[in-house]
């Protein structure tokens, strides 16, 4: 076989054509691979999805909607979690456990809230249900309140003495109530919750 003869541009436009053959190779297997990662990235994400559900369905009520336990596991609640709102302590209940009384659903909240187990929109929590918005977090120096410290001997407190209550994400879920993020309140993170029994054992905070 007769190769190309000394001096002529043909070996160094051979190298130019294999050199870009191997760089479009390289560029497509680089895709392939990052790709790969990709769906690696989707199928490991939606594994620990199917995990917290399995795990939030063995903690929750078994009568709990998977479309709820999803919204936890998108949020970091969990059964455990406590939920705090304030409320008129002479207008509690009495539970029969030491601290513990029942506090009211409103029927007419005016909280506005997204529908997460819908489209997604803005509502009216009174389209959903009677119910009460709870915080993430105490009320800021909640401890230092006149109010709060009247309150722990609990006789002779002042007919509109505010106190610290709290319930669990539980204490919701074992009734077949539902959290809905608030949109109308400042504080850092709420949730309406639908309190299909008319109320809630709560706990004073203490």
């Amino acid at each position: 076989m007769v190769g190309p003869k000394e001096g002529s541009a043909y070996p160094i436009d051979h190298m130019l054509r294999r050199g870009h053959s191997l760089s479009a190779d390289r560029r497509r297997s680089d895709g392939a691979n990052r790709n790969l990662r990709a769906r690696r990235t989707r199928v490991k994400s939606l594994v620990a999805r199917v995990n917290e559900i399995v795990h939030f369905r063995s903690m929750a009520p078994h009568s709990t909607p998977d479309a709820v336990l999803r919204i936890l596991a998108e949020n970091g609640l969990t059964p455990q979690t406590r939920l705090y709102r304030e409320a008129v302590f002479m207008a509690l209940a009495p539970s029969g456990a030491p601290d513990v009384f029942r506090v009211h659903a409103n029927s007419h909240p005016a909280e506005s809230v997204v529908d997460v187990y819908g489209a997604g929109h803005i509502v009216q929590a009174e389209s959903l249900g009677k119910g009460l918005a709870f915080a993430q977090t105490p009320t800021s120096n909640w401890q230092e309140t006149m109010e709060l410290r009247a309150m722990k001997g609990i006789t002779g407190a002042h007919p509109e003495a505010r106190v610290e209550v709290e319930i669990t994400v539980g204490d919701v879920l074992a009734q077949g109530g539902r959290l809905y993020p608030v949109e109308s309140v400042t504080v850092e993170r709420a949730w309406y919750c639908t309190l299909p029994i008319g109320g809630i054992d709560a706990r004073i905070v203490m």
